[in-house]
């Protein structure tokens, strides 16, 4: 059976820029529980950043599901 691994990659709209990507140390057994998971912890990414910082920033969080073992 596949396992799905979340990657994380925090952005900055203001200059058009990324992070390098964070793979989550949690494997998750289907991508509706990955993808799910990627929602709440994009959320809390951006909740433990500043208000000020986000709004001027522009930053959003991208993030995909692999099935482990391939590239991302």
């Amino acid at each position: 059976m596949e396992s799905y691994i979340l990657v994380l990659i925090l952005c900055f709209g203001i200059d058009n820029t990324c992070l390098k990507p964070v793979k989550l140390d949690v494997n998750f057994k289907d991508h509706y529980e990955c993808i799910t998971f990627g929602y709440d912890a994009s959320k809390n990414l951006l909740i433990g950043m500043t208000p000020l910082t986000v709004n001027q920033s522009k930053a959003h969080v991208r993030f995909m599901c692999t099935v482990e073992g391939e590239n991302t």
